[in-house]
């Protein structure tokens, strides 16, 4: 997304769009608007030419889309980008002088992806859960042989290759599950599942993995994907609250001994402009006016004076 963040005209090229394609209500709204950025456009042909070569490639994107979409577009620039979305966080429609992230940004901070692990003794299921929606599963199976009830040699050589079969098996989930978290770029792991296996595979699991598992429950193999999903999600959400309260610890502890600890909108906006910041927190709810200079894109809080070459600047959130 690095490229969105990046991009920038100096004129209202891009088109953003957050929308259902499901939802009558959401397709309404964004005719109002496409009714209201008209207007506002009238009289100059250029910049309605350019906004009408973005809404029909926006309207053909919603047309084929099965779930609410991110649309983020420039014809002018030959930018195109869209993403479909668990959850539906429009309706929106913004034209400006770069693509508008911020909705977006805040969903997937709120819907961070997660990957939950089904396991027994016979079977693996691997569900990648991104935006509270299931958006890949990959099943394994494994033909293990059940409890042996002779004895002598024949029980302990059985048990043997028992346990081997049983191996082999975890280290097939271990190397798949491994790929499911690169692939998603999930932090967290769940896993569920009946009986001792799931308990047996998560003491097995390599130290990188291991860390990222933040729960484990017991469930049926009958349930469904979603099911597992609903049981799986709180554990999802309560960590969340668990790293934040954490990290506003670490910053009051920080700010009291003075360590490497800035604070307050303006210092916290030049340690990252500087790249010096690690870790940044921000309230959902701030609200703070400020102006940006379209020409050197400087940011000034105080004053519509560019800091760098002194042009005005133009009011932003």
């Amino acid at each position: 997304m690095i490229d969105l963040v990046e991009a920038y005209d100096e004129r209202p090229c891009f088109l953003s769009v957050y929308a259902d394609p499901r939802s009558r209500s959401d397709l309404r709204a964004i005719e109002r608007r496409t009714n209201e950025v008209r207007k506002a456009l009238k009289g100059d042909r250029h910049l309605s030419s350019i906004f009408e070569e973005n809404l029909a490639r926006a309207s053909e994107i919603l047309r084929s889309a099965r779930s609410p979409v991110a649309i983020f577009l420039s014809v002018e620039n030959g930018v195109e980008r869209w993403y479909e979305v668990g959850l539906d966080i429009g309706p929106l429609m913004v034209v400006d002088t770069s693509p508008y992230l911020l909705p977006l940004l805040r969903y997937q901070e709120e819907n961070e992806p997660f990957v939950l692990l089904y396991i027994d003794e016979n079977h693996a299921r691997i569900i990648s859960v991104e935006g509270g929606g299931i958006s890949g599963t990959e099943d394994l199976r494994e033909s293990i042989f059940h409890q042996h009830k002779k004895g002598g040699w024949s029980q302990m050589r059985y048990q043997r290759n028992r346990e081997i079969a049983l191996n082999h098996f975890f280290d097939e989930v271990v190397a798949e599950l491994r790929k499911s978290v690169e692939d998603t770029g999930a932090r967290r792991i769940i896993v569920a599942g009946p009986g001792v296996a799931r308990e047996v595979f998560v003491r097995r699991l390599p130290h990188d993995l291991a860390r990222a598992v933040i729960g484990s429950f017991a469930i049926s193999g009958d349930e469904s994907d979603r099911a597992m999903v609903d049981r799986a999600t709180p554990y999802f959400f309560e960590r969340e609250r668990i790293e934040e309260r954490e990290a506003v610890d670490a910053l009051r502890s920080g700010i009291l001994r003075s360590e490497g600890v800035v604070y307050g909108l303006e210092e916290t906006y030049r340690a990252t402009e500087e790249g010096r910041a690690d870790l940044i927190l921000v309230s959902m709810d701030l609200r703070v006016p400020g102006w940006k200079c379209e020409r050197c894109r400087e940011v000034s809080f105080s004053s519509p004076a560019c800091p760098r070459c002194g042009m005005e600047g133009v009011r932003v959130d």
